[in-house]
């Protein structure tokens, strides 16, 4: 089964659109909000509608999406078959009349589209596309045996949705009204039609932070400096700020970042970033705490879903260095 969005008349257009951007992109897991993600089902039959009991259900799980910079944060994106959706509770039941039963149970999905436009307001419309990653339909008629069916695999039809995707701190949040339908055919009692869902997916997705690694020898505080962060990782929002802590008091250094790890023994400590470095300005440690506020523009090119490495060199006897930072850098 597949519910959710496919491939609009726009995809030329969008997928020509993500050529002119960068080809690095953030890859996101939007964990459902199960309170706000309610649905409905109905459906018909060549022997007549159904009727749900319950009508009413929930979806939870995961939404995987593709995420790249270029707009407010975000400029485009696409759903890309990953993640993994479920109904709840795991079985819907519904009755043809007195002809017929029906239950799906245990329906897990994947959704799917073509790369599509967000705007600065974080607005978006696409097609989507669903395929059921497990799942069983029973048919059971009135006189002879059930017919289970596994649904593994199947497709709902694409469906046009107009959603948004708004992006607040390291938090992105997505709500996509959804209409999905999936047709069936029972082989053996020669019954056929389609079960609908509708309802609004609402997921939260938050941008990965950044992570220390690397090792400090002690400077003359007595205790190892470290580096760490603040605000967002967001390109857009341009707001990373820098810190480094446990330092001599009034020593002169510098933050400096590159694209390589290494661990290699320097002056009193280690260097812990190589390759394309960049060194930041200087600044005073002052009481032994430094704030520095990153500007994303010291590196031309930079895209979502692009890391550099973060360290601080600073005079004391000689000079030492803090631990290093992987930033993985978002819309």
């Amino acid at each position: 089964m597949r519910p959710f969005l496919a491939r609009g008349a726009s995809a030329l257009a969008c997928a020509l659109a993500l050529t002119t951007l960068a080809t690095a992109q953030q890859s996101s897991l939007f964990d459902i909000d199960i309170n706000q993600s309610n649905f409905t089902w109905s459906g018909t039959t060549s022997i007549g509608a159904i009727t749900p009991s319950p009508a009413n259900f929930q979806v939870d799980g995961t939404i995987g999406a593709q995420l790249w910079s270029g707009g407010n944060p975000v400029g485009l994106a696409d759903f890309d078959n990953t993640g993994l959706a479920f109904l709840v509770p795991n079985v819907l039941t519904g009755s043809v009349s007195f002809l017929a039963s029906l239950s799906i149970t245990n329906l897990t999905f994947r959704l799917d589209s073509a790369p599509f436009n967000v705007d600065a307001a974080g607005n978006f419309t696409t097609t989507i596309t669903g395929t059921a990653a497990s799942g069983t339909l029973t048919v059971s008629p009135l006189i002879g045996a059930p017919t289970v069916q596994d649904v593994t695999g199947f497709s709902s039809l694409p469906a046009s949705t107009t959603g948004t995707l708004v992006s607040s701190g390291m938090t992105h949040t997505l709500t996509m009204p959804v209409t999905a339908v999936f047709p069936f055919n029972d082989p053996n009692t020669g019954i056929s039609g389609s079960v609908t869902l509708n309802g609004t997916a609402v997921a939260h997705a938050t941008n990965p932070s950044p992570t220390n690694y690397c090792v400090a020898n002690p400077n003359t505080t007595g205790v190892p400096g470290q580096i760490g962060w603040g605000g967002s990782t967001s390109l857009a929002n341009n707001d990373l700020q820098l810190t480094a802590t446990n330092l001599p008091q009034n020593k002169n250094g510098v933050f400096y970042l590159g694209t390589n790890a290494i661990q290699a023994p320097f002056s009193n400590g280690f260097r812990c970033v190589d390759l394309n470095v960049v060194r930041l300005g200087v600044v005073n440690t002052g009481a032994g705490t430094v704030n520095f506020a990153f500007d994303n523009g010291v590196v031309p090119g930079l895209q979502a879903g692009d890391s550099r490495r973060f360290q601080f060199w600073h005079r004391d006897a000689g000079s030492n260095l803090t631990d290093a930072m992987l930033v993985p850098f978002a819309p």
